[in-house]
Protein backbone atom coordinates (compact mmCIF):
# COMPACT_ATOMS: atom_id res chain seq x y z
CA UNK A 1 0.00 0.00 0.00
CA UNK A 2 1.20 3.43 -0.67
CA UNK A 3 0.64 7.11 0.89
CA UNK A 4 1.76 10.30 0.07
CA UNK A 5 2.60 12.27 3.10
CA UNK A 6 3.68 15.90 3.38
CA UNK A 7 5.32 17.44 6.20
CA UNK A 8 2.93 20.04 7.36
CA UNK A 9 0.66 17.32 8.99
CA UNK A 10 0.32 14.87 11.39
CA UNK A 11 -1.80 11.54 12.10
CA UNK A 12 -3.60 11.87 14.99
CA UNK A 13 -3.83 7.77 15.89
CA UNK A 14 -1.10 6.13 17.98
CA UNK A 15 -2.84 3.00 16.09
CA UNK A 16 -3.42 4.46 12.32
CA UNK A 17 -1.16 1.77 10.38
CA UNK A 18 -4.02 -0.67 11.99
CA UNK A 19 -7.18 1.45 10.99
CA UNK A 20 -5.80 2.53 7.69
CA UNK A 21 -4.89 -1.39 7.32
CA UNK A 22 -8.92 -2.28 7.99
CA UNK A 23 -9.89 0.50 5.73
CA UNK A 24 -8.04 -0.72 2.42
CA UNK A 25 -8.34 -4.54 2.96
CA UNK A 26 -12.06 -4.01 2.37
CA UNK A 27 -11.50 -2.49 -0.78
CA UNK A 28 -12.98 -5.03 -3.43
CA UNK A 29 -9.73 -7.00 -4.41
CA UNK A 30 -7.63 -4.41 -3.18
CA UNK A 31 -8.56 -1.87 -6.15
CA UNK A 32 -9.82 1.53 -5.05
CA UNK A 33 -8.58 4.21 -2.98
CA UNK A 34 -8.77 4.51 0.92
CA UNK A 35 -7.92 7.37 2.45
CA UNK A 36 -6.91 9.48 5.88
CA UNK A 37 -9.97 11.46 7.36
CA UNK A 38 -8.58 15.33 6.90
CA UNK A 39 -11.43 17.54 9.00
CA UNK A 40 -10.64 20.64 6.18
CA UNK A 41 -11.66 18.25 3.36
CA UNK A 42 -13.84 15.84 4.73
CA UNK A 43 -15.17 13.22 2.30
CA UNK A 44 -12.23 13.87 -0.38
CA UNK A 45 -8.87 12.18 -0.59
CA UNK A 46 -6.42 14.56 0.71
CA UNK A 47 -4.13 11.23 1.97
CA UNK A 48 -5.34 8.58 -1.03
CA UNK A 49 -3.65 5.10 -0.01
CA UNK A 50 -3.45 2.83 -3.14
CA UNK A 51 -2.53 -0.60 -3.66
CA UNK A 52 0.66 -2.09 -5.69
CA UNK A 53 -2.08 -3.59 -7.51
CA UNK A 54 -4.06 0.10 -8.34
CA UNK A 55 -1.11 1.21 -9.34
CA UNK A 56 -0.56 -1.29 -11.60
CA UNK A 57 -3.42 -0.90 -13.38
CA UNK A 58 -3.72 2.90 -13.30
CA UNK A 59 -0.15 3.13 -14.91
CA UNK A 60 1.85 5.04 -11.66
CA UNK A 61 1.06 6.42 -8.66
CA UNK A 62 0.62 9.99 -9.00
CA UNK A 63 -0.48 11.47 -12.08
CA UNK A 64 2.79 11.95 -13.92
CA UNK A 65 1.01 14.97 -16.09
CA UNK A 66 1.22 17.87 -13.17
CA UNK A 67 4.48 19.39 -11.58
CA UNK A 68 2.62 20.16 -8.86
CA UNK A 69 -1.23 19.60 -7.09
CA UNK A 70 -4.00 17.31 -8.49
CA UNK A 71 -2.08 13.96 -6.93
CA UNK A 72 -4.94 13.67 -4.32
CA UNK A 73 -7.46 15.37 -6.42
CA UNK A 74 -6.60 12.55 -9.32
CA UNK A 75 -7.06 9.75 -7.04
CA UNK A 76 -10.42 10.99 -5.11
CA UNK A 77 -12.08 11.10 -8.73
CA UNK A 78 -10.72 7.83 -9.64
CA UNK A 79 -12.01 6.56 -6.01
CA UNK A 80 -15.35 8.58 -7.11
CA UNK A 81 -15.98 7.48 -10.42
CA UNK A 82 -15.21 3.67 -9.92
CA UNK A 83 -17.44 3.88 -6.44
CA UNK A 84 -14.65 2.18 -4.90
CA UNK A 85 -13.74 4.74 -2.15
CA UNK A 86 -13.43 4.59 1.97
CA UNK A 87 -12.09 6.72 4.35
CA UNK A 88 -10.59 5.31 7.18
CA UNK A 89 -11.37 6.15 11.17
CA UNK A 90 -7.62 7.50 11.11
CA UNK A 91 -7.43 11.20 10.69
CA UNK A 92 -4.51 13.99 10.33
CA UNK A 93 -4.00 17.50 11.22
CA UNK A 94 -2.14 20.70 9.85
CA UNK A 95 0.41 21.52 12.18
CA UNK A 96 -0.27 25.39 13.39
CA UNK A 97 2.99 26.61 12.26
CA UNK A 98 2.11 25.96 8.25
CA UNK A 99 -0.20 28.69 7.32
CA UNK A 100 -1.67 26.33 5.28
CA UNK A 101 -1.21 28.68 2.43
CA UNK A 102 -2.36 27.12 -1.35
CA UNK A 103 -0.56 29.34 -3.91
CA UNK A 104 -0.11 27.40 -7.85
CA UNK A 105 1.89 28.76 -10.80
CA UNK A 106 -0.62 28.92 -13.88
CA UNK A 107 -3.49 27.04 -11.85
CA UNK A 108 -5.91 28.03 -14.59
CA UNK A 109 -3.82 25.88 -17.48
CA UNK A 110 -3.16 22.74 -14.55
CA UNK A 111 -7.04 22.73 -13.57
CA UNK A 112 -7.82 22.79 -17.81
CA UNK A 113 -5.14 20.04 -18.17
CA UNK A 114 -6.78 18.04 -15.45
CA UNK A 115 -10.37 18.60 -16.63
CA UNK A 116 -9.42 17.54 -20.32
CA UNK A 117 -7.94 14.37 -18.56
CA UNK A 118 -11.23 12.81 -17.32
CA UNK A 119 -11.76 10.29 -19.76
CA UNK A 120 -8.50 8.79 -18.86
CA UNK A 121 -9.74 8.34 -14.88
CA UNK A 122 -13.52 7.16 -16.14
CA UNK A 123 -11.14 4.49 -18.40
CA UNK A 124 -9.23 3.71 -15.25
CA UNK A 125 -12.35 3.54 -12.84
CA UNK A 126 -13.80 1.01 -15.69
CA UNK A 127 -10.54 -1.05 -15.78
CA UNK A 128 -10.72 -1.34 -11.93
CA UNK A 129 -14.38 -2.58 -11.58
CA UNK A 130 -13.71 -5.20 -14.24
CA UNK A 131 -10.64 -6.21 -12.66
CA UNK A 132 -12.75 -6.16 -9.15
CA UNK A 133 -15.66 -7.74 -9.96
CA UNK A 134 -15.63 -9.69 -13.09
CA UNK A 135 -17.76 -10.30 -15.99
CA UNK A 136 -20.72 -11.92 -14.35
CA UNK A 137 -21.18 -9.19 -11.38
CA UNK A 138 -24.35 -7.66 -11.44
CA UNK A 139 -22.61 -5.39 -9.31
CA UNK A 140 -19.94 -4.10 -11.02
CA UNK A 141 -22.10 -3.92 -14.19
CA UNK A 142 -24.25 -1.22 -12.62
CA UNK A 143 -21.24 0.39 -11.30
CA UNK A 144 -20.10 0.64 -14.89
CA UNK A 145 -23.03 1.80 -16.61
CA UNK A 146 -23.15 4.74 -14.12
CA UNK A 147 -19.71 5.78 -13.98
CA UNK A 148 -21.09 8.49 -16.36
CA UNK A 149 -23.36 9.81 -13.89
CA UNK A 150 -20.60 10.02 -11.33
CA UNK A 151 -18.23 11.84 -14.09
CA UNK A 152 -20.88 14.81 -14.17
CA UNK A 153 -21.08 15.14 -10.20
CA UNK A 154 -17.44 15.48 -10.43
CA UNK A 155 -17.63 17.84 -13.23
CA UNK A 156 -20.27 19.69 -11.24
CA UNK A 157 -18.39 19.96 -8.01
CA UNK A 158 -14.99 20.73 -9.54
CA UNK A 159 -17.17 23.99 -11.18
CA UNK A 160 -17.01 25.67 -7.64
CA UNK A 161 -13.13 25.73 -8.32
CA UNK A 162 -13.30 26.89 -11.99
CA UNK A 163 -13.47 29.94 -11.69
CA UNK A 164 -12.01 33.64 -12.62
CA UNK A 165 -12.09 34.45 -8.45
CA UNK A 166 -10.81 31.16 -7.63
CA UNK A 167 -8.00 30.91 -10.12
CA UNK A 168 -7.30 35.25 -9.18
CA UNK A 169 -7.04 34.06 -5.18
CA UNK A 170 -4.71 30.75 -5.77
CA UNK A 171 -2.65 31.58 -8.71
CA UNK A 172 0.89 32.00 -7.90
CA UNK A 173 3.46 34.51 -9.69
CA UNK A 174 6.58 33.81 -6.56
CA UNK A 175 9.54 30.86 -7.19
CA UNK A 176 10.00 29.60 -10.84
CA UNK A 177 11.56 26.08 -10.29
CA UNK A 178 14.12 25.66 -13.06
CA UNK A 179 12.51 23.00 -14.85
CA UNK A 180 9.30 24.78 -14.85
CA UNK A 181 8.91 26.33 -18.45
CA UNK A 182 9.73 22.92 -20.04
CA UNK A 183 6.97 20.95 -18.34
CA UNK A 184 4.80 24.13 -18.77
CA UNK A 185 5.30 23.83 -22.42
CA UNK A 186 4.21 20.35 -22.60
CA UNK A 187 0.91 20.53 -20.89
CA UNK A 188 0.67 23.71 -23.23
CA UNK A 189 1.39 21.60 -25.99
CA UNK A 190 -1.23 19.31 -25.46
CA UNK A 191 -4.00 21.16 -24.71
CA UNK A 192 -3.13 22.54 -28.06
CA UNK A 193 -4.03 19.28 -29.57
CA UNK A 194 -6.74 17.81 -27.14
Amino acid sequence: WFLPFPDDYVVEQPNWAELLHSTVEALPSFLGVGYLWDPMYPHFATFPVVSQKQIDLQGFFLPPFFPFLFGDTWMNEVGVLSGMIRPSEASVKIQAQTGHDHKFRDIKLWSDLFHTLRPLRENTAIRMLRAAFGPDSEEGAYLITTVKERSDLCVELQALQRTDEFYAKWDDTGFVHPDYAAVRSKAVAFMEHA
